[in-house]
């Protein structure tokens, strides 16, 4: 049981930053996260619900995009994103804003 307690320990150390970013509801004048499925495009949902994308690159499973339009969150759901998270916290670690 003790060899487990220092495991344990680094891994929700390293785990909680990014439970913070993921659990952040997106707002409408931010970047955001837009996560989607392996098989899906990220940027191609972004372009296609009328953001653009940001960031140096994009991941697997999730890109930061952007638009002024407040129905952009709305039609990230629409246009096939599995979730749609704030990204302001990630676009400046990234060093997209």
């Amino acid at each position: 049981m003790k060899r487990l307690i220092f495991p344990m320990a680094m891994m929700m150390a390293l785990a909680t930053p990014f439970a913070g970013v993921l659990s952040a509801a997106p707002r409408p004048d931010a970047p955001v996260l837009v996560l989607v499925m392996p098989w899906q495009d990220p940027g191609a949902i972004i372009q296609l619900a009328g953001g653009v994308q940001i960031g140096p690159q994009s991941a697997l499973f999730a890109a930061l995009g952007q638009s002024d339009d407040p129905g952009f969150v709305t039609r990230l759901s629409a246009a096939g994103s599995w979730s749609v998270r704030d990204g302001t916290q990630l676009a400046q670690l990234c060093g997209a804003l």
